[in-house]
C-alpha cells in the first residue's frame, strides 16, 4: 500500500492515489480548476473542483466551490500531538 501524488509541470497537485496492501486502488482524488485567493505574499491557489473516486465501492463525490474564505489563524489546540509513551520504542 501507499500513496502517489501527481503534480502538473506548474507544481500544482492534480491527483492523489491511495493504494491498498495488495496494490489495489482504494481511492483517487483529482484537483482541478485552480483559482487564486488573497493578494501579494498571502496569495495562494486552491482547486475549485475536487473529485474523489472509490472504484471498489463504485462511487464518486464531487466538491465544487464558488467562494472560499480562509481563517486568519488557527488555534494551537488543533495541532497538539500526544506525548510519547515510554517503553514502546518511542511509539505514540
Amino acid at each position: 500500500g501507499g500513496d502517489a501524488f501527481l503534480f502538473a509541470p506548474s507544481g500544482r497537485l492534480v491527483e492523489l492515489r491511495a493504494y491498498g496492501l495488495a496494490g489495489e486502488l482504494r481511492y483517487r482524488a483529482r484537483f482541478e480548476d485552480y483559482g487564486a485567493i488573497g493578494e501579494g505574499a498571502g496569495r495562494i491557489e486552491l482547486p475549485n473542483l475536487v473529485t474523489i473516486d472509490a472504484p471498489a465501492m463504485r462511487s464518486q463525490a464531487r466538491f465544487a466551490w464558488n467562494r472560499v474564505m480562509l481563517a486568519s489563524g488557527l488555534s494551537d489546540r488543533l495541532f497538539r500531538l500526544p506525548e510519547r509513551r515510554a517503553g514502546r520504542g518511542g511509539a505514540w
